[in-house]
């Protein structure tokens, strides 16, 4: 089997992961797209993968759209050479979670892992909703019906959820 880890990295957990996977005779890729303060998302030999941390870390608006053209040429890269996605942190390869549909028409297995505030409604998560932020009942609404949208995506296409009973509560489907 050859699985797909990312976009994110936590405390080295997915390095783990990927270092489990291997042990049991699989290949095993970790693709993170943003540089982690800790060195956890470590090196890659992927030149798409630097080519997007080095657009992303630029400040310049006029390379906005620029940033879609390595993801998309990364989503079809990974969807040819990979049969198990294990996302982190709520994330996938497109923007607005497009290419879960693809993957699964693809044959693809998709797992999602959830490490808390990713899964978490926002009016509970004391960094979204601190008093130095200023958000209104009305913006904790907002950000708590966006966040179930996008978890109702994530669920309809995820083959496993896997998160914690604390962080839950938006959840419909059973969950690991």
């Amino acid at each position: 089997m050859r699985v797909f880890l990312g976009l994110a990295e936590i405390a080295g957990y997915y390095r783990g992961l990927k270092e489990g996977f291997q042990a049991l005779g699989h290949e095993a890729e970790l693709i993170t797209l943003s540089g982690n303060p800790f060195g956890y998302a470590g090196t890659t030999d992927n030149s798409l993968v630097d080519f997007w941390r080095w657009l992303n870390a630029r400040p310049e608006p006029s390379l906005r759209a620029l940033r879609r053209v390595p993801r998309t040429l990364l989503f079809l890269w990974a969807a040819s050479r990979f049969d198990l996605f294990v996302f982190s942190f709520g994330t996938s390869l497109l923007p607005g979670f497009r290419d879960l549909p693809l993957l699964k028409r693809l044959g693809k297995k998709l797992i999602f892992q959830f490490h808390g505030s990713d899964s978490r409604p926002p009016y509970l998560d004391g960094s979204v909703m601190a008093k130095d932020r200023g958000r209104s009942i009305a913006s904790a609404i907002a950000l708590t019906h966006e966040k179930k949208q996008n978890l109702r995506i994530i669920e309809r296409y995820a083959d496993a959820v896997v998160n914690s009973d604390p962080a839950a509560q938006l959840l419909e489907r059973p969950f690991i």
